[in-house]
């Protein structure tokens, strides 16, 4: 017995091009699916990136400010004035020995006290003039313009016996802590050479050298570039200033960081608590010739930083003006993504010392 023939089973040619066009469709989907799902993730990490850039800059600057005017047993041995004028006695970017020793002193007196240069003093770069104090051009390299500078100064919070200093060209701060066992020696002595570091701790025969705290200066400021070799690769960064063993060497801290701004707490009444904010109207003596306010009652920082994407966005145009307190920056018009961050920053060695 025979079985009946069957033809072939198959498909006809519409029925392929039907197949084809959905699996084209299907596929298609899945690609714009795919772009926009990398898209999204780049964006995600672009303003991650821009947040985290930000955040960095404010806590680098919070950091160090927290410990400005730390000068270890200076206070409070004797009382404390300042130098405030940033154009000589407060100059935060003297380097040779001459000039930083010219920015301390020990006065005797009942009671005796010392001065030294003020601990926090900044550059307002946003509706006000000013020139770079003597040194500070070659120091703060590329610069960028409109853009705040503050400096910071301090001792170490690591004491070294005077010897260890030898050879290194940092300069240090000696403290006599025995004043009214050794009357015949200074409170206070600033040098480099281990030789001249002959002051007195704790021991009624004047025979227990006292330690010394190499002198930190740090002076922070948006340059052009973060690689800035040639032309620059024109990444607006936050740097850093720092001396090392006498000599001033820069560093990048957070790049894409557009602009620094920066408003100081006052405290007129001495109870070390803010009386108000404001920014710098007189880049000499004082920070504001008109209120009579000074350097050294600011015992607070307000910091404000523009962070950037490092790079461009399609279909995108910065088309708002960014505020950064009292600080309007204008709308730059390019494809670049920014955001402000900010952060209230307390001085404590200045505050505290004003406290009840």
């Amino acid at each position: 017995m025979t079985r009946p023939f069957r033809p072939q089973g198959g498909v006809t040619l519409i029925e392929l091009l039907v197949v084809l066009a959905i699996g084209a469709i299907i596929a298609a989907a899945m690609a714009s699916l795919f772009a926009q799902s990398s898209a999204t993730r780049e964006q995600v990490n672009r303003t991650s990136q821009r947040i985290e850039n930000g955040r960095y800059a404010l806590d680098a600057i919070a950091e160090d400010a927290r410990l400005a005017g730390y000068y270890g047993d200076l206070w409070p041995v004797g009382n404390m004035g300042y130098n405030t004028d940033i154009t000589s006695n407060a100059n935060p970017c003297a380097s040779t020995l001459a000039d930083i020793q010219t920015q301390w002193a020990w006065n005797v007196g009942t009671p005796p006290s010392a001065t030294v240069p003020v601990p926090v003093i900044g550059l307002e770069g946003h509706g006000a003039a000013y020139s770079l104090p003597t040194g500070c051009s070659a120091i703060l390299t590329n610069h960028k313009t409109g853009t705040d500078i503050i400096a910071l100064r301090r001792a170490s919070t690591l004491a070294i016996v005077p010897s260890a200093l030898s050879g290194t060209g940092a300069v240090a701060l000696q403290v006599s802590t025995q004043t009214s066992l050794c009357p015949t020696e200074s409170g206070l002595m600033v040098d480099s050479n281990p030789s001249n570091l002959t002051l007195h701790r704790a021991d009624p025969s004047c025979g227990q050298t006292a330690v010394a705290r190499p002198l930190v200066t740090h002076i922070y400021y948006v340059a052009t570039c973060n690689n800035c070799s040639g032309g620059g690769d024109g990444i607006p960064t936050l740097k850093l200033a720092e001396m090392i063993n006498g000599t001033f060497t820069v560093r990048s801290i957070a790049p894409g960081i557009d602009h620094l701004h920066l408003e100081y707490g006052i405290d007129w009444d001495g109870d070390g608590a803010v009386d108000e904010y404001r920014v710098p109207t007189n880049h000499n003596t004082k920070l504001d010739d008109v209120a009579g306010r000074e350097w050294f009652d600011v015992v607070s920082v307000k910091a404000y930083v523009l962070a950037r994407d490092l790079e461009s966005t399609t279909q995108y145009t910065d088309s708002q003006s960014h505020t950064l307190g009292t600080k309007t920056v204008a709308a730059y018009g390019d494809s670049v993504k920014r955001s402000v961050s900010t952060t209230t920053i307390r001085l404590v060695n200045m505050a505290g010392r004003r406290e009840s």
